[in-house]
């Protein structure tokens, strides 16, 4: 018998349960951009169907991908 107080995690909001991506490349070994292309370039349907937010106080957003190799 399960307790009560499980859920499926997938539908609970994030209680300040939050990941910091930015600040990973921003340290004393830090990831370095080279060079920035000015065109771009769209492979296996990389726009996402739908607006996904980051966070769930903010607003719709529009997930992109990036390619970071030459």
């Amino acid at each position: 018998m399960s307790s009560p107080k499980r859920l499926d995690p997938g539908l609970s909001t994030p209680k300040n349960e939050r990941m910091d991506i930015v600040r990973a490349f921003v340290r004393v070994h830090r990831f370095k951009v080279q060079d920035v292309t000015d065109h771009m370039k769209l492979i296996r349907n990389a726009i996402t169907a739908m607006h996904v937010s980051r966070r769930t106080s903010d607003i719709k957003r529009f997930a992109a991908v990036v390619a970071l190799q030459k």
